[in-house]
């Protein structure tokens, strides 16, 4: 290899591999033959002493490779099993007896054959015989055997008559040696164009062994697995392309260390499974087989991203298939970009994205046309949409966005602190609408309210003014605390507060406005408000993470967590509370009238006070104040106090 190509060759961000496991060769000198169909439907041969030459030599014609990884076990190795060669350079006189070199060395020495055009056993087998055995031999062939368009080789690899053909030949001939002559005539006489040569940049291949052992129950070791990949990320490249053969390992191998190369990607360095193929020994038969499986990998790689989706909300592993299969389909990319909403939602507890991308999924699946995919897309789309209805139920089924469907999913899927985020977020808009509380029923209602919210909101500090910008909201988390006692426990705060918001609907708090419920069952209203608030506590201690109350004592055995437990257990009790509320305020069907974010944030930029002493004497003229609700015109009378053109 010239030194200026090995400079250019580790100048290049991106290294492609092969890696092979070493068989056992039962003779050195037994050629045997390969058959594989490539991805491109075409078919190719080659010889081959062992399975792994012969998967090798695959790869090799079909992908440029800058080093060949060859695992085995130590002893197959030899002296020279610390080193990397070049196989372009490799010294074919140094397997001066090649039935007793090592299996490394022999496959060395081979696969520096092929690169070199070259197959010195092959050729043993030509000149074995005298002069008047081959012409015997090769008249045999030409009077007996089927030729075909592409010669005897193929024709007897495809055409089961020409096979039989070649058995019955073979059959009359009486030295062995004679039927594998007879048969490599037949391979040398095939179209050169169906036979594998390597591709011109691979002259300056690599090849390095690594030593890999099996346990008890004949796989890899996992200790062994680890230095493989340590070994393979110790390159420098920002991309890594692995093209495998599966000969010799076991599918837990090879998925072991599919996971290990998944989990050490990173922004320094990126791994890719470009080829999978497995070279299989078909006893007795004319060929074996070299099969590409990347599509079975494709399929696998495709079922664990949607296993990833719908267990973990993960879109990362689906959205790389998509980009290294060169999907474009806008019906596949937009199913794509709505997981990436559900995916954000879940990861940052973002209800937005989450609600968002669930109601897109819907949308997407309603408007699914088959016949406007290719098949390949389709049958994309179909996995992804079946995998996704199954899971997500009736979140996908109803007209809206059910929200203790949302929250009970999320609990499902252990989602704790997105569940957490769910009912602290969603539900006292959802409380509202449904009847199960709220504070108008007629446009008096909606007076009373943004006159008394307007005062809070300007006696209120003005960074904390954040929480009137959902009315609805703030009327179930937060409105009425003050006419309790705060200054004692969490837990007793959350029973008076829930014990306030019973007695509010009986009017026992004159300055508050008006409440209302469809639920006549007031203590499952009570265990529901105190359920809720509670939740907010747990919320808090979960979000600002009390490590203190973690600290390592010198203990031979770790304490269990049982956080999850408490975390399931409250968000379970409030979701079984709040189900049977919103099933008996369905049966009532109250029609609450809601106060807009708008509608606030209008009324009290447009009618300010002075904070604090806001008293009677302060109220000027009624003034009148013009509003939208459910798309009529409605005018809400207010009280004005003085106002403060100070204020900001």
């Amino acid at each position: 290899m010239s030194e200026d190509c090995r400079k250019l060759s580790s100048l290049n961000r991106e290294r492609n591999i092969l890696i092979t496991t070493l068989g056992y060769t039962k003779d050195h000198l037994n050629t045997e033959y390969y058959c594989c169909n490539s991805n491109r439907d075409e078919v190719s041969f080659c010889t081959g002493i062992s399975s792994s030459e012969a998967g090798a030599k695959y790869i090799l014609s079909e992908h440029l490779i800058d080093e060949i990884v060859v695992l085995g076990p130590s002893e197959a190795a030899g002296l020279h099993n610390d080193a990397d060669r070049y196989l372009g350079d490799f010294n074919l006189n140094t397997c001066t007896d090649i039935k007793d070199s090592t299996e490394y060395d022999f496959l060395c020495y081979r696969l520096s054959q092929y690169l070199n055009k070259l197959d010195i056993e092959a050729n043993d087998i030509i000149f074995y015989a005298s002069k008047e055995k081959r012409e015997m031999l090769g008249n045999m062939m030409r009077r007996e055997l089927m030729r075909g368009r592409d010669g005897f080789f193929y024709e007897a690899s495809t055409n089961p008559i020409a096979y039989n053909k070649f058995k019955s030949v073979a059959a009359k001939l009486s030295d062995n040696r004679e039927v594998r002559w007879l048969k490599h005539m037949m391979y040398m006489n095939m179209d050169s164009a169906l036979k594998m040569r390597p591709l011109k940049g691979n002259s300056d291949v690599t090849i390095r062994f690594v030593s890999i052992e099996k346990d008890a129950k004949g796989y890899f070791a996992v200790d062994d697995m680890v230095n493989i990949v340590d070994s393979l990320t110790d390159n420098g490249k920002s991309e890594v392309n692995i093209h495998i053969d599966l000969r010799g390992m076991d599918k837990a191998d090879s998925y072991m260390m599919w996971s290990m190369l998944s989990m050490v990607n990173s922004a320094d360095v990126r791994f890719g499974i470009k080829t999978v193929i497995h070279t299989r020994t078909v006893e007795e038969g004319f060929l074996h087989s070299i099969d590409d499986e990347i599509r079975r990998y494709d399929v696998e790689i495709l079922l664990a991203g949607m296993q990833a989706f719908v267990n973990y909300g993960k879109v990362e592993m689906l959205d790389e298939y998509c980009r290294s299969h060169d999907i474009k389909d806008k019906s596949v990319l937009n199913l794509l970009n709505a997981m990436k909403y559900v995916d954000t939602g879940v990861s940052l507890c973002n209800t937005n994205d989450l609600t968002y991308g669930i109601q897109a999924l819907k949308r997407i699946f309603n408007n699914f046309d088959p016949m406007k995919l290719g098949d390949n897309d389709s049958a994309l789309f179909v996995i992804l949409k079946k995998g996704i209805q199954k899971d997500y139920g009736a979140l996908l089924e109803s007209e809206n966005m059910s929200i203790p469907e949302l929250i009970g999913w999320a609990l499902r899927k252990h989602f704790y602190q997105q569940a957490l985020t769910m009912i602290e977020s969603l539900v006292p808009a959802d409380m509202v609408s449904r009847g199960i509380y709220y504070y108008a029923k007629d446009k008096h209602d909606i007076d009373l309210a943004l006159e008394n919210w307007n005062i809070n909101y300007w006696n209120e500090i003005p960074r904390c003014r954040y929480a009137f910008n959902d009315p609805d909201h703030y009327f179930i988390k937060s409105y009425g605390r003050n006419v309790i006692n705060n200054r004692q426990s969490k837990e007793n705060i959350s029973r008076d507060f829930a014990k306030a918001r019973v007695a509010q609907l009986h009017g026992e708090y004159s300055e508050l406005c008006n409440a209302y419920s469809s639920i006549d069952d007031t203590d499952m209203l009570y265990e529901m408000f105190f359920a809720y608030y509670e939740i907010g506590n747990l919320r808090n201690i979960v979000s600002h993470a009390l490590t203190s109350e973690h600290a390592l004592n010198n203990q031979e055995e770790m304490q269990e967590n049982n956080s999850f437990d408490q975390l399931e257990n409250a968000i379970a009790k409030f979701l079984r509370i709040y189900r049977a509320g919103c099933a008996k305020a369905e049966a009532v069907k109250s029609h609450p009238m809601i106060i807009t974010s708008t509608i606030l944030s209008a009324y009290t930029f447009n009618h300010r006070l002075r904070p604090l002493n806001s008293t009677p004497d302060n109220f000027l003229l009624e003034d009148s104040y013009n509003c939208q609700y459910n798309g009529q015109d409605i005018s809400i009378s207010i009280r004005m106090l003085k106002p403060d053109d100070s204020i900001d």
